[in-house]
């Protein structure tokens, strides 16, 4: 298995998904036929609401010889699943509707980055960047910029995500402040709906399904 030619590097708090993305423009290809050479079906099945329908193990391996990235980089970015309703995910245990199908952008990252994701960009809670105060947006939707208020639980736990998922080395200190935060939101948030969220089981007939363990269609979308 051949590396690619140009293997841009993985930022600390960049998405695999994103990253394949960028990765596939740099070398002039598909995104899809990037994930077809990394033995996945397509591309969103990278989003964290998807990295249970593909066996981690070989996916590490083979993102590890195409791109020459750290093996314990790759799983560090992995969300596992740890009961019916839990998905741990950087050291933290999130419930499952925490988790966006589709992320928000920030408009301003990907001025500076085109196809930058970060692994943030896909919570709930995660509503606007706390690098440039500028509220994240999903697709068209209009942005505006806001203030940080240091009284407000959600701008505290922004802080803390970002802490978290931009260090290798988080503190279980800071790891535990963070949980509790966490633990503290409602579950049951409202999601902005996606202009073009597609249904991967639309794409292809029921047979190639077949052909890739671990599925589970009803949680698998973009």
């Amino acid at each position: 298995m051949k590396p690619y030619l140009i293997r841009p590097p993985i930022g600390p708090s960049e998405s695999l998904y994103g990253h394949l993305l960028r990765s596939a423009e740099a070398n002039l290809v598909s995104p899809l036929r990037v994930s077809h050479r990394l033995q996945l079906m397509h591309p969103h099945q990278l989003k964290p609401a998807n990295h249970a329908t593909f066996v981690t193990g070989n996916f590490v391996e083979n993102y590890h010889r195409r791109f020459k990235i750290e093996q314990k980089t790759i799983r560090s970015k992995l969300a596992t699943k740890a009961c019916s309703d839990k998905i741990s995910w950087h050291g933290l245990l999130f419930d499952s509707s925490l988790i966006r199908s589709t992320p928000r952008i920030c408009p301003i990252c990907q001025q500076a980055t085109p196809n930058l994701i970060k692994d943030q960009w896909y919570l709930e809670p995660y509503i606007f960047c706390h690098e440039h105060i500028y509220e994240l947006a999903i697709h068209d939707h209009p942005q505006m910029p806001l203030a940080l208020h240091s009284r407000d639980m959600i701008s505290e736990v922004i802080i803390a995500l970002d802490e978290i998922f931009s260090s290798p080395n988080f503190l279980n200190k800071r790891v535990n402040e963070t949980q509790n935060l966490i633990d503290s939101l409602p579950l049951h948030r409202q999601k902005l709906d996606s202009s073009v969220a597609t249904e991967l089981s639309s794409l292809w007939p029921m047979k190639q399904f077949t052909l890739f363990s671990n599925m589970n269609l009803r949680n698998f979308s973009s």
